[in-house]
């Protein structure tokens, strides 16, 4: 269990949490083990883990922006309301998330490095 509290402070939620819930649920899926992401509210820290992870591990949401993913994530999961520090990691490491991701092979990137949409 990892535990993430959405909170204006950078102790409970930051990007190395984010890397370690998805690959929690690469490992799950390799396992064939059910994968539940939740939080108390339903509109920010558990739909910001999907996001990354349909946009950066299963590639099915656009990975060239957050504003992209954002926008085709909203039509799957409407109450998508990303806040505190899990807007602010969003913002700030959509990016370089996704760019690690793609060096593990975890995501498919042209030969400039810019990701297939």
């Amino acid at each position: 269990m990892l535990n993430m509290v959405d909170t204006d402070s950078p102790t409970f939620f930051h990007k190395e949490m984010l890397d370690q819930a998805l690959d929690f649920i690469d490992h799950m899926r390799v396992s064939e083990q059910n994968v539940l992401v939740h939080c108390n509210q339903g509109e920010s820290r558990a739909p910001s883990i999907a996001l990354l992870y349909m946009a950066c591990r299963l590639n099915a949401l656009p990975a060239d922006s957050l504003e992209a993913a954002e926008d085709e994530f909203k039509q799957i999961y409407p109450r998508y309301r990303p806040s505190g520090q899990s807007a602010e990691v969003l913002t700030d490491d959509f990016s370089p998330i996704f760019l690690q991701a793609a060096k593990r092979g975890l995501c498919w990137v042209d030969s400039a490095g810019d990701p297939f949409s």
